[in-house]
């Protein structure tokens, strides 16, 4: 099984990735299990209660409370093992 967490602040984009998420692990016989966080603070506080039960973590860039780099680091110090990918629902090109 894998285990993936989706945090993004925006529940349409949450409810979004988590079903294309899905439909592409149907299509590749994976059996595969998702969370949702709406926030860093939260996706962090849970972590640190449970460390490691993530495979991947879809963790989106641009959130109010911390965003997604710092997220990040703070994983990292506590978490090597988790593959991170960033995602933001900005269209915003500098």
């Amino acid at each position: 099984m894998v285990r993936i967490a989706v945090c993004d602040d925006q529940d349409i984009f949450q409810e979004t990735i988590k079903n294309k998420l899905k439909l592409l692990c149907k299509k590749e016989s994976m059996d595969v299990e998702i969370d949702c966080y709406s926030s860093g603070k939260e996706l962090l506080e849970y972590l640190k209660r449970d460390v490691c039960i993530y495979d991947i973590l879809f963790l989106d860039i641009l959130m109010d409370d911390i965003n997604g780099i710092e997220t990040a680091r703070r994983i990292r110090s506590f978490d090597s093992r988790i593959q991170i990918i960033f995602i933001t629902s900005s269209s915003n090109q500098r």
